[in-house]
C-alpha cells in the first residue's frame, strides 16, 4: 500500500525528528495580488423602491435601505 506523500513526510519527520529532509521542505505557493479598482459609486436617495412583500424603501447615502411608512 503506497501512502501519500505528505503522510510519509509526517512519519519520516516523526520517526527521525531531528532530520531534516528534502521532502519535508514545501516551497509556498506564490502570493497572489489583489487588484481593487477605485469606482465611484452614486446612491440614488430620492427614488423609491418596493420590496418582495411590497414594502416602499429608499437607499440612504451609505446604500442601506430605509423603509418608508405608511
Amino acid at each position: 500500500m503506497d501512502f501519500p506523500k505528505w503522510f510519509a513526510n509526517i512519519l519520516n519527520r516523526n520517526a527521525r525528528p531531528d532530520q531534516e529532509t528534502q521532502t519535508d521542505i514545501i516551497p509556498e505557493p506564490p502570493a497572489l495580488k489583489i487588484v481593487q479598482e477605485a469606482t465611484a459609486m452614486t446612491i440614488d436617495t430620492s427614488t423609491v423602491f418596493t420590496g418582495p412583500k411590497g414594502g416602499k424603501y429608499r437607499l440612504n447615502s451609505k446604500g442601506k435601505k430605509v423603509y418608508l411608512s405608511a
